[in-house]
């Protein structure tokens, strides 16, 4: 037996409902950009490309961000490189990126350097189908917040 209100279709507390989520959604992801911001100096980020890394600048995070595929030498050569801390790896969010990070993760704990990938798989959960890119995502958030303003009751 059908749910009473979807019978009749997308009634105003499901939208409601939806406009909720994204604005959860948003803040969830505000919330990850701030904890981004404030890695300890010892600590940066691995972003796949310059692109990736002026997002995350243009997203007012200002930790220490690496590229993944700029600079010489081997992947193990560039990650060796990093130093002792922390790294907060970033990569997009595409099958491409998803085994970057799998081989950078390794590649750092062979190294004996801290790998942690919960940022990417929590941005993962946030922007679900919706972007697939760390480049993209400034204007996903934009995206995303102007639907979370239209929702928002006129006074």
């Amino acid at each position: 037996m059908p749910h009473p209100d979807r019978a009749q279709g997308r009634g105003s507390s499901e939208r409601r409902g939806t406009n909720s989520r994204d604005a959860r959604r948003l803040e969830a992801l505000r919330d990850l950009l701030e904890d981004l911001s404030h890695l300890d100096g010892e600590s940066c980020i691995l972003v796949e490309g310059r692109r990736d890394m002026e997002a995350l600048r243009l997203l007012g995070v200002g930790a220490r961000i690496r590229c993944l595929m700029r600079g010489r030498g081997t992947l193990l050569q560039r990650l060796s490189s990093l130093g002792p801390g922390m790294v907060c790896i970033l990569t997009d969010l595409d099958s491409e990126g998803r085994e970057l990070a799998r081989q950078a993760s390794t590649i750092l704990a062979s190294l004996g350097v801290e790998a942690d990938v919960s940022a990417w798989r929590s941005l993962e959960k946030l922007v679900r189908g919706e972007t697939s890119s760390i480049e993209e995502l400034a204007p996903y958030i934009a995206r995303l917040s102007e639907r979370v303003d239209k929702a928002l009751p006129r006074a």
